[in-house]
């Protein structure tokens, strides 16, 4: 496998094991990427994000339902 292929592994691996902290990186490029962009593309980040949330934060619980 290659060195990125490894880094990906291991970025999921870390991710899956504390949601909290790919909620809180995500918080920070999104707003990093927000302000970059003059929020011209802010409905378009904001969907990218919320996908990567749900599929390795805390965007939901183990039964799928959606954190408050």
């Amino acid at each position: 496998m290659s060195a990125f292929g490894d880094f990906a592994r291991d970025a999921e691996d870390i991710a899956k094991q504390d949601p909290s902290l790919v909620d809180e990186g995500l918080q920070q490029v999104e707003n990093f990427a927000d302000q970059e962009t003059g929020n011209h593309f802010d409905s378009e980040i904001s969907q990218g994000f919320d996908q990567v949330e749900q599929t390795y934060g805390g965007g939901q619980d183990q039964q799928g339902q959606q954190n408050q």
